[in-house]
């Protein structure tokens, strides 16, 4: 499996593209997507879908152009309305909203099927209600929930200190080690954010 990121949106998303066989799927698509299209056409990939972590535009704004070319974006229901609404963020920022609806919704614990994967989703409430964490192989997306050594905004319309600690805890609680890929910032491992991370000792 191939990981590839890039950075999207004005406020510096990571997007990421994970590959397998010539065929891939995007996670969180801030901006470009377009162009992001046009990439994975030129390696031979075809997208089979676009998973969103949540609906905040920084991480979503880019999804309408790729829904055009018949791409379906998946997400919590719970964020489903920011991808169309003044709860999805843009405003705060000064940016236009590219709105549109989504496909259709992951639910926690469910098991996706795409580039020949399995793809478990954890809900990880906390930034925002729907947020959710994709785990593929030994590799976790996740989003705004953790960074590198650091967490996720919770003073956001629906975010919650004390959901995004329990989410955390569900992250950290998973067995082993995993690659950590955040929606902002440098990755990271499991390991490295159970010892170091400041929301495991608050």
């Amino acid at each position: 499996m191939k990981v590839e990121s890039f950075i999207t949106s004005p406020i510096g998303t990571n997007t990421y593209l994970v590959s397998e066989n010539g065929r891939g799927i995007l996670i969180d698509v801030g901006s470009d997507g377009e162009d992001l299209y046009l990439y994975a056409l030129k390696e031979g990939i075809t997208l089979e879908a676009v998973l969103l972590t949540h609906g905040h535009f920084d991480h979503a704004n880019g999804c309408a152009e790729l829904q055009q070319k018949g791409i379906k974006i998946y997400i919590h229901e719970a964020d489903a309305e920011k991808l169309y609404t003044y709860k999805g963020m843009a405003a705060f920022a000064g940016v236009k909203l590219n709105a549109f609806k989504a496909d259709e919704y992951v639910t926690d614990g469910e098991i996706l099927h795409f580039i020949g994967k399995e793809i478990k989703v954890i809900h990880t409430p906390g930034h925002s209600k729907g947020s959710v964490c994709y785990v593929i192989d030994d590799s976790v997306f996740c989003g705004d929930t953790l960074f590198c050594g650091s967490y996720g905004r919770y003073d956001f319309y629906d975010g919650d200190l004390n959901e995004l600690k329990n989410s955390a805890k569900k992250i950290f609680s998973l067995n082993g080690d995993y690659k950590l890929y955040p929606g902002h910032g440098e990755f990271s491992t499991l390991d490295e954010e159970r010892k170091t991370n400041p929301i495991n000792f608050d």
